[in-house]
């Protein structure tokens, strides 16, 4: 082989090297995007489910915390309605009352009454 060949063969033989190493890293760097990727989408996958948890854990307090809720309102207006019944019951015992009493004043004042007309007569004819 001439000096020539010799020179051109050797080119050659760093141009396929380097042609092959250009392919390998290509190759590796391909390697490597398909890892992150994965790496990626598995990091993706746990995030989603941890908060697709999380949603599904407060929606389930949200829908506990509005049976309490409801329930601490029944009792707020059960409370509300015995206490409305019995400030409504009150007045009208309190009238009863005062209307016993102007009756009881009305006939201890007729007794008075009587009691002195007789005073009276038995003073006008004596």
């Amino acid at each position: 082989m001439s000096k020539k060949q010799a020179e051109t063969q050797n080119a050659f033989e760093k141009a396929t090297t380097v042609a092959r190493e250009l392919f390998l890293a290509n190759l590796g760097l391909a390697g490597k995007a398909i890892e992150q990727g994965q790496e990626y989408t598995e990091k993706a996958q746990k995030s989603y489910k941890e908060t697709s948890d999380k949603v599904q854990s407060l929606i389930e307090k949200r829908e506990e915390i509005f049976a309490d809720l409801v329930k601490r309102g029944e009792k707020v207006q059960a409370d509300a309605q015995a206490k409305f019944d019995e400030l409504a019951a009150k007045p009208k015992s309190l009238v009863e009352e005062q209307v016993e009493a102007v009756k009881s004043s009305v006939e201890t004042l007729k007794e008075r009454i009587n009691s002195r007309k007789t005073e009276n007569t038995a003073a006008a004819e004596a």
